[in-house]
């Protein structure tokens, strides 16, 4: 099961680097119409972050899984954070468009996040978690 759990764990990095950079790709193969509607996203937001946050909050989930891959138990706990606080902030983001690869890039890493959270909790993988 541990092996299991490690092996998502990296396929669930690839994957939520593949959405996170998958915008930058726009510009090679996405139209002008399309590019435009996709500029919408962020519309009527409550809150609108800097750019930098969102690379923040980039790096801690990339460590944060790269900490639950070597047991680290605090990063059990703040999976369940970053996965309560990015529900929040999805939220209150105004409207948000994806192309369909982005949308099943994200569906696919979501279901990881969420075999994750059970085999964390509810498996013999949290038994490996170290006490700290």
């Amino acid at each position: 099961m541990n092996g299991i759990f490690r092996i998502m764990l990296v396929v669930n990095l690839g994957l939520y680097l593949a959405w996170f950079i998958f915008p930058y790709s726009y510009k090679y193969w996405v139209s002008e119409e399309s590019l435009q509607l996709l500029s919408y996203s962020g519309f009527e937001a409550f809150f609108i972050a800097p750019e930098s946050t969102y690379w923040v909050m980039f790096a801690i989930t990339a460590c944060n899984l790269v900490g639950l891959f070597f047991y680290v138990n605090v990063c059990r706990s703040l999976f369940l954070v970053l996965l309560i606080v990015n529900l929040i902030s999805q939220m209150t983001a105004g409207l948000t468009i994806y192309t369909g690869v982005e949308s099943g890039i994200l569906n696919v890493s979501l279901i990881f996040d969420g075999v994750l959270l059970a085999m964390m909790y509810l498996t013999t993988v949290s038994l490996s978690f170290k006490k700290i």
